[in-house]
């Protein structure tokens, strides 16, 4: 009975999470939205919303593209707001890998992921 009440409780709860989100297209920012499906776009906004995407330099965002690690990591640290003064802190800091130079767009992500021991380098 007690599993069957947490549950309803769960299942209640879900339309006032969802209603917390105040989602707005932000796909259309991006040279290429009229190739997003509508669940890219959904996705694609509610990402950009939450700074955790910012799309490619050319303006596009090419979502069938493959990430790459540093993108990743962006994504992945962009939306946990624990790590926010962690980035800041790390932006124009010294390189915390060789192949990680402190002018890199991902340089404050790579070395706040290093310090939470999420990442590590090569020996």
């Amino acid at each position: 009975m007690r599993r069957f009440l947490a549950s309803l409780v769960a299942i209640s709860l879900i339309p006032i999470a969802t209603f917390a989100f105040d989602y707005q297209d932000r796909s259309e920012r991006y040279t290429d939205a009229e190739s997003f499906s509508l669940a890219e776009s959904a996705a694609i906004s509610l990402l950009t919303e939450a700074g955790s995407v910012s799309g490619n330099p050319d303006g596009s965002f090419r979502p069938e593209r493959q990430l790459n690690r540093a993108e990743f990591l962006k994504m992945s640290l962009g939306v946990v707001d624990a790590f926010d003064g962690a980035i800041e802190e790390h932006e124009g800091a010294h390189a915390c890998f060789p192949d990680v130079r402190s002018g890199d767009w991902f340089h404050p992500y790579v070395c706040v992921a290093k310090d939470a021991d999420l990442v590590n380098g090569y020996p």
